[in-house]
């Protein structure tokens, strides 16, 4: 996954900046979930 950049933050699409910022955060969540699930 690309790193975004100070610049595409301030002066890019925030709808596209909050989905790129967010994404490894929800993966995250998911795996969490998942492994939490299973576990159970």
């Amino acid at each position: 996954m690309r790193k975004v950049t100070r610049e595409e933050i301030l002066t890019g699409n925030p709808l596209k900046v909050m989905f790129l910022l967010s994404f490894p955060l929800m993966i995250s969540q998911l795996l969490h979930t998942l492994y939490h699930l299973a576990d159970t």
